[in-house]
């Protein structure tokens, strides 16, 4: 977290001290993409240990900027995690982000436009511990309702800046059942994606939280085409009534491409 606002800091006082160009805008954009994350993830339904690795996601997007800022995005990940006191990774969990929001034109100025809005996401995190239980599967699924924060900085022509903030703060979330001793999940796609969607219950962000942060430098490389480097924060706690937590951290450096 001291990473990302220090980068944030940075950058947007590298950005105020720049003079840019008007920011332009655009039909819809679409763009595919690549991140390599480190992984931090702590099931506490299982044992009160963080499961540290690497995640690999792909990505797929789309914009519109006009005095609406519109923007989808879809994140699929898998990686392989460990505890402190393993000597393999063994463990591992996949990963499916669903985002879209809808933010309005606030501010607006020769190089830069702020928008502010609503945002909707699906996130479901799925996980199975060979070593510490290899009869169960765990999860954390959350459809979320929150603010969104959307600040573009154009420097020159065709080259942007984008800043997002996203708060999950409203939803509904499910979770397995902390005393499971006696049931098994059986490893079948059909039976996985069911027990993953049951039990859905309500919640606020005492039950259910998520926040994600990104910083985006866009780079003309062709005409109407631009090289996208990222960095991009993702954090979540959802937590059930009769259960504990499951804590999610990823740090993750992206390249990608916007057609």
């Amino acid at each position: 977290m001291k990473v990302f606002l220090f980068t944030f800091a940075f950058i947007l006082t590298g950005a105020i001290s720049l003079s840019g160009q008007n920011i332009s805008y655009s039909e819809i954009k679409h763009s595919f993409g690549y991140s390599l994350s480190i992984s931090q993830i702590k099931e506490e339904n299982l044992i009160p240990k963080v499961n540290s690795g690497i995640s690999h996601f792909l990505s797929y997007g789309f914009e519109k900027v006009n005095h609406v800022y519109h923007r989808f995005d879809f994140n699929l990940g898998y990686g392989k995690v460990k505890t402190d006191i393993e000597e393999e990774a063994l463990s591992f969990n996949a990963q499916l982000l669903l985002s879209y929001c809808h933010d309005f034109e606030i501010f607006e100025n020769d190089w830069m436009v702020y928008y502010l809005g609503p945002t909707s996401s699906f996130t479901s995190s799925l996980s199975e511990y060979e070593n510490w239980d290899e009869a169960h599967a765990y999860w954390g699924n959350y459809f979320s309702f929150g603010p969104s924060n959307t600040i573009l900085f154009s420097f020159q022509e065709n080259k942007l800046l984008a800043m997002r903030l996203d708060l999950s703060i409203v939803g509904f979330y499910t979770r397995p059942d902390y005393d499971r001793l006696y049931a098994n999940e059986y490893w079948t796609f059909s039976n996985i994606i069911k027990i993953m969607n049951s039990n859905y219950h309500f919640g606020l962000w005492n039950n259910a939280f998520q926040l994600k942060g990104s910083f985006e430098d866009r780079i003309p490389i062709f005409t109407d085409r631009n090289l996208s480097l990222s960095y991009s924060v993702y954090y979540s706690r959802i937590q059930a009534e009769d259960g504990k937590p499951l804590t999610e951290l990823f740090h993750k450096l992206g390249v990608g491409i916007w057609l």
